[in-house]
């Protein structure tokens, strides 16, 4: 007697691979203490400046991180960043996002 096992199609794994993927991200989402916004200098070549650059931020660090709009300067964009579960400290989350691929300078906006 043989058993035969179809071997899922590419379309399932990525659909399962897209849900855990939001399930892990959820609570990096939504911070759980104050926020600060910060002006950050990119490489946009390496981070994008708009949410998807923020939300890639955010799933690098573990921190809240949303785009807020142009900074100050070229190159430079506001983003808010927060504590999450994952990270529960603004002092932890600002190093982290300092030592991210594509962001040059993090200072407090002002």
């Amino acid at each position: 007697m043989t058993i035969s096992v179809k071997r899922p199609g590419p379309w399932l794994i990525a659909v399962l691979a897209a849900s855990l993927a939001a399930c892990a991200s959820g609570d990096t989402n939504r911070p759980i203490g104050p926020t600060q916004l910060v002006n950050v200098t990119l490489q946009p070549a390496r981070v994008s400046p708009h949410a998807q650059g923020a939300l890639l931020l955010s799933a690098a660090t573990g921190c809240y991180v949303e785009f807020v709009g142009k900074g100050p300067g070229d190159l430079v964009y506001q983003f808010r960043l927060g504590p999450t579960q994952r990270v529960p400290g603004l002092p932890q989350c600002l190093a982290s996002l300092r030592i991210q691929p594509g962001v040059t300078a993090v200072e407090p906006a002002q």
